[in-house]
Order: structure tokens, then C-alpha cells, then sequence
């Protein structure tokens, strides 16, 4: 036997041994229960999360936090929530809206309190943040429990580099911070820049009579919903 025979029967073993690895993997339906207790029900492809299916987080072993994961429910994609899928948090929070590899770009999050949040979200990764909720990021809407309108407009959001035992300032995850509107108890209305949640120039005041006029921030107006905006992202 050649040397050429020789090296054409050892590839033919290899790419034999390759495609059966392929075949090993799986593709279809099933439940998989990981080594850290988290379990998944849904599609795979090739071995990986892909179609749909829902995980739910074992929170004994992850050093619980108050935002941290009970389950997600939705589309997934090699691996990642990618699509439409649904977010519970531990304190009974809850996100639904549109995936993009693994972090809620556009959607809605109801806050355990009834407060609500409809719009843009920073990239908050899936596969490296396991334990806190998204960050307010873009256009946006911030609701009050009674379904009024609190604020409209420009958002930024302060991601930091943490560890699941060390929480960063949550006032910087997600303020107004821009130009946009706030509309007070009394439907009256103030539209202007804003700076890490605070009014910082002149701006135009909606009275309920129809009046406009061209001024700061009331003095006499408190930002009732700043202070408890802190312990939300």
C-alpha cells in the first residue's frame, strides 16, 4: 500500500468520525437540566437553544438577587433569547418585547410595584448578566400605577461593570436624560433637557388652560417619581 493510499484511508476515517459527531448532535424537543440546577423546555438545534422554549433559573445557586431571573419564556437563537420572548423577575417584575442575541432591545417591563416602562433598553447581556434587569436606554415611556403618563422622551442608561455580589448604583440605570416631557399629578406639563433625571434649562410649561409659557422647572414641583425611580432600573 501507498503512502497516498495510506493518507486517503486516514481522511476518509476522519471525515467519517466528523459526521457522525454531527449526527450526535440533537435537534428537536426536549427538556435539558443543567449542571447548576436551571432547567430548559423547548427546541434545539444542533445541540444548542433554537426555536422556542422556555428556562427556568435555579436561584439556590446563584446568590439571589432582588432582580434576579425566574424564568424566560420565548424565542431563542444558537443559544441566545433572540425574538419575542417574556422575562420574570424574583420580586414579581415581569418584561416582555423583542430579543436581539441575547438582551430585550424594545418592550415593556411592569415593575413589582405597578409602575411600567414601554420602549428602548441598552444591550444588557443575556450570556454575561445573568442576575439584573434591563437598562432603560433611548425613547421611552414611564408610566404610573394608575396608567398616567409620567415621562416621554430621551433615556440613558450608566451600565457597570459588576459582579453578582457587588450591585452598582441602580439611579444610574436608566434616567431621563435629554429632552422630553413630564407631566405632573394635575396633567399639566414641562418639556426640556434633562440631565440624569434632573430638568437642567428653560422649558416650555403646558397649563391646563391652554397657556404655554417659557421657564424653569417649578421650584415648588417635586420630580415625585425620582426618589423612587432609584430602586429601578
Amino acid at each position: 500500500m501507498t503512502r497516498n493510499t495510506k493518507n486517503t484511508n486516514r481522511n476518509k476515517k476522519i471525515i467519517d468520525t466528523t459526521k457522525k459527531a454531527k449526527k450526535e448532535l440533537y435537534t428537536g424537543w426536549k427538556k435539558k437540566e443543567y449542571c447548576n440546577g436551571d432547567v430548559y423546555n423547548g427546541d434545539f438545534k444542533s445541540d444548542r437553544r433554537d426555536g422556542f422554549g422556555k428556562m427556568s433559573f435555579n436561584l439556590e445557586k446563584t446568590n439571589c438577587k432582588r432582580y434576579d431571573w425566574i424564568t424566560y419564556d420565548g424565542a431563542w437563537k444558537r443559544g441566545e433569547p433572540h425574538g419575542y420572548g417574556r422575562m420574570d423577575f424574583s420580586d414579581g417584575s415581569y418584561c416582555t418585547g423583542m430579543w436581539k442575541k441575547g438582551y430585550i432591545s424594545r418592550g415593556r417591563f411592569i415593575y413589582a410595584d405597578g409602575h411600567s416602562y414601554w420602549g428602548d433598553f441598552a444591550e444588557m447581556y443575556y450570556r454575561d448578566l445573568f442576575h439584573v434587569t434591563p437598562y432603560r436606554n433611548g425613547l421611552g415611556i414611564m408610566f404610573r400605577k394608575n396608567g398616567n403618563q409620567v415621562f416621554s422622551g430621551d433615556w440613558m442608561a450608566d451600565p457597570i461593570k459588576f459582579s453578582l455580589n457587588s450591585m452598582p448604583p441602580t439611579e444610574k440605570h436608566g434616567l431621563p436624560h435629554g429632552r422630553g416631557t413630564y407631566r405632573f399629578v394635575n396633567n399639566e406639563e414641562f418639556f426640556g433637557k434633562w440631565n440624569k433625571g434632573v430638568p437642567t434649562d428653560k422649558g416650555l410649561y403646558y397649563r391646563k388652560n391652554g397657556e404655554t409659557e417659557l421657564k424653569e422647572f417649578p421650584k415648588n414641583k417635586n420630580i415625585e417619581w425620582l426618589d423612587s425611580m432609584k430602586d429601578r432600573r
